[in-house]
């Protein structure tokens, strides 16, 4: 197991602990992560949370806030990765900022936490086409920052540099990994498929402010030209702008989900969160291949068992 580092929001690393009963994280790509660990309330880190509101850890790469915690006959501590502290400051809604995904999402970062010496943006990887982004209603700025990546198919991670003492933001782009994920090829195991078109519609009207100042226009949008006569199938989407309504409609759409548990790969070495695979999948008649996008990771140690669990899209 990796020894834990715990430091104060100065950067001053104040302990290290080497044993400990068990860590679980959870990390995402495009998300908050979540960790718990339990430990004797012998250990120093219960003194910590006498005198500090507010610690952080770190375990190899993995990183995280603790935000809560319990004494029993052990120590329990909660936290959320460091993106999570994203989620407290806030960002008004805008109609549109153009530029690249992360382009984009580090202004808002940097506007947000303007008052922050120790904040800065990683290098640009120059990753991603040039676009307008529109924040629709008032959020946090984990909020606006998930959803502008999340249509580059891109993450985010905030990490702090203990050496140099700083907080870096970085959007990040995964890698497309030439591995075939099968039950063939042993690699993954409880695979399945499905298919519901249920709340799927080609197109749909909406009533769009005239900006003469006359009656609202009743207005159509198509999301499937192809889809004609009795199946070309229509939805109310209320009455708001032509981008509001596009983002509506994309929504509707036939429901096709391909899921599958990875195993024989190892995080960090055959893959990093955001990694594309193909996944294949086989049953009877029926095949299909699908590219997937590795979002989350489940990572454990205890004391006589470590693994890892990655997740797909």
């Amino acid at each position: 197991m990796e020894s834990i580092w715990f430091y104060d929001f100065s950067f001053t690393p104040l302990l290290i602990l080497h044993d400990v009963f068990s860590v679980n994280w959870e990390l995402y790509f495009n998300d908050v992560g979540t960790f718990e660990l339990h430990t004797a309330t012998s250990d120093k880190v219960t003194k910590l949370l006498h005198k500090h509101k507010y610690l952080l850890v770190v375990q190899g790469d993995k990183q995280g806030v603790i935000v809560g915690w319990r004494l029993t006959h052990e120590c329990v501590l909660y936290g959320r990765t460091c993106n999570w502290l994203l989620t407290r400051r806030v960002v008004p809604a805008c109609e549109a900022l153009n530029g690249t995904a992360e382009q984009v999402t580090g202004k808002l970062v940097q506007e947000a936490f303007n008052d922050v010496s120790e904040l800065e943006l990683a290098p640009e990887t120059g990753s991603g086409a040039i676009q307008d982004f529109g924040i629709l209603e008032d959020c946090t700025v984990s909020e606006a920052v998930i959803k502008c990546l999340e249509q580059d198919k891109a993450g985010h991670l905030l990490r702090f540099d203990p050496i140099k003492k700083t907080w870096i933001y970085e959007a990040r782009y995964g890698k497309r990994r030439p591995v075939v994920l099968s039950e063939d090829n042993g690699n993954v195991y409880d695979c399945s498929y499905s298919e519901n078109g249920l709340d799927a519609y080609s197109g749909g009207w909406f009533r769009q402010e005239d900006e003469n100042g006359g009656e609202d226009i009743w207005t159509y949008i198509s999301q499937n030209d192809d889809e004609a006569g009795m199946l070309r199938w229509d939805c109310l989407l209320g009455h708001q702008t032509e981008l509001e309504a596009k983002q509506v409609l994309g929504k509707k759409i036939r429901q096709k989900t391909a899921s599958a548990f990875m195993k024989g790969l190892q995080f960090g070495k055959d893959y990093e969160l955001g990694d594309s695979m193909e996944l294949r999948i086989t049953r009877g008649g029926f095949s299909m291949s699908e590219e997937k996008q590795i979002n989350s990771v489940h990572i454990w140690y205890e004391a006589d068992n470590c693994g890892e669990e990655p997740m797909f899209n």
